[in-house]
């Protein structure tokens, strides 16, 4: 079944209806499909979790930027509020 499209699927499936398999049957196969395929995306690492991915670039710069805000600009600003500085 691995690379057919959403429209060859459902010809297939009404195929499989003309023959005689009931719709029930049908359904619990594609549940059986969904099964498989949910478990091999758990297994894909997400992006995130990648270093050099621009998603796991992405956050690293925020979690970089974030830590110069509350290590630096903040306690400024915190000065400045209180003295005017």
């Amino acid at each position: 079944m691995d690379g057919i499209t959403h429209t060859e699927l459902s010809q297939i499936e009404q195929e499989l209806m003309n023959e005689g398999l009931s719709v029930k049957e049908i359904q619990r196969l594609c549940d059986v499909h969904a099964a498989v395929f949910r478990e091999s995306l758990e297994q894909v690492k997400k992006p995130e979790t990648i270093p050099g991915h621009p998603v796991h670039t992405f956050k690293e710069e925020n979690r970089a930027i974030e830590k110069n805000i509350n290590e630096n600009l903040r306690p400024a600003l915190e000065d400045f509020k209180r003295n005017g500085t």
